[in-house]
């Protein structure tokens, strides 16, 4: 999962590697800092997540906004 900020600028990367079936009940958690450590404002943020299948060959990708309130 990917998280930018409204101008599209990447600022935190979260990788987790599921296995077959259990992605449905999987969570992800961020604390609001960027990959560099930095504190960020409260505000709207675009997490994008990527789904890829090895076994069909195939990659999609869902975003959604969300609020960061501290």
């Amino acid at each position: 999962m990917d998280i930018y900020d409204m101008n599209g600028k990447r600022i935190k990367s979260l990788t987790k590697h599921i296995s077959n079936g259990s992605y449905a009940n999987s969570d992800f958690t961020w604390d609001g800092r960027s990959d560099r450590g930095a504190a960020l404002n409260s505000g709207i943020y675009i997490c994008k997540v990527f789904i890829s299948s090895d076994e069909l060959q195939t990659e999609s990708a869902i975003s959604s906004q969300m609020i960061l309130i501290k």
